[in-house]
């Protein structure tokens, strides 16, 4: 797939619908996750809430923190009437970008509002407010507009190199991420002795089904800990494959869904599945083929099946 994505990069060809698909899912996501926030909107990000603004900004580097200046003006009696006022702007931004509707300038909206309120919740934020970050960013820069969209609507769809350019640069991105993820659990015993998987699973803040049935099982959770290291850190080498790199992406996707499910944080798996498969859409005609072929086997194992008489 990789011979694959500079073949057509040279020769000019690609389809501008996974970028499309991905400024979609970025927009549905980071609206439905900024609605489930709102009722925890004053203690998360008001100055007197959960996190007071001194005691963020000793975390925050030089560079993020004209972001936290940015909101001293809300600070105050009419804190909660600003606080609404950028919070209803970021979903309409959010609403427009799904649209496609004065894209750039929308995407570029919302992707600033976002990291004003990323960086104002720095000590809550966790991993799918920085993918979102990431994706509202590629809605930035890519074009993501040119099908799908209202934008698009006076304009016949087009298939151009450069969106196969950006769509291969998100592949290239999520190949670093995976590695750098995998890498950084090669350090220690926890994730080779399956610790790591038991200690994450059973934390508090992250358990949502009780797995104390399973807590003599060592080898499971060992081989759990395998099986993440092996996606992660074969994820950059396996997923350009046409076969492997199917095979490889439902692992990731599992592995997603898993951490949705057990860990009880759908927006950060729900987020990274959809951006695994906007970046390889191409595994997905695998998948397709995969199903029919099960259909057809099913079909022939019914009909070759002898069929039994009722004697009276």
């Amino acid at each position: 797939m990789f011979v694959t994505f500079i073949t057509r990069l040279i020769s000019g060809t690609g389809s501008a619908y996974p970028l499309a698909a991905l400024r979609i899912w970025i927009a549905l996501h980071s609206l439905v996750h900024a609605l489930s926030t709102l009722p925890d909107m004053v203690n998360l990000y008001a100055s007197q809430g959960y996190i007071r603004t001194e005691i963020n900004e000793i975390f925050l580097w030089d560079i993020t923190l004209w972001f936290t200046k940015l909101r001293y003006f809300i600070n105050g009696p009419d804190e909660l009437l600003y606080l609404s006022i950028t919070w209803a702007g970021y979903l309409l931004t959010l609403l427009l970008l799904g649209l496609g509707k004065w894209t750039r300038l929308v995407s570029l909206a919302s992707w600033f509002l976002h990291l004003l309120w990323l960086k104002s919740a720095y000590l809550v934020s966790y991993g799918s407010d920085y993918f979102t970050a990431l994706g509202l960013f590629w809605c930035v820069v890519a074009p993501v507009s040119r099908v799908w969209s209202l934008d698009s609507r006076r304009k016949q769809p087009s298939s151009h190199s450069v969106a196969y350019y950006y769509q291969g640069l998100l592949q290239i991105t999520l190949c670093c991420v995976y590695f750098f993820a995998g890498f950084s659990k090669t350090f220690g015993q926890d994730w080779w002795t399956g610790d790591a998987v038991w200690l994450v699973l059973h934390k508090a803040a992250f358990q949502s089904v009780n797995l104390d049935a399973f807590r003599h099982v060592d080898w499971a959770w060992q081989l759990l800990g395998w099986l993440t290291l092996l996606l992660e850190l074969g994820y950059g080498l396996a997923i350009w494959q046409k076969q492997i790199g199917a095979v490889w992406l439902l692992g990731i996707l599992g592995l997603h869904a898993g951490i949705a499910l057990f860990m009880n944080l759908p927006f950060f798996g729900s987020l990274l599945i959809g951006l695994n498969v906007c970046a390889f859409p191409n595994h997905l005609v695998v998948y397709k083929r995969w199903i029919n072929d099960m259909i057809l086997a099913l079909n022939f194992t019914h009909k070759t099946l002898p069929s039994t008489t009722v004697s009276h």
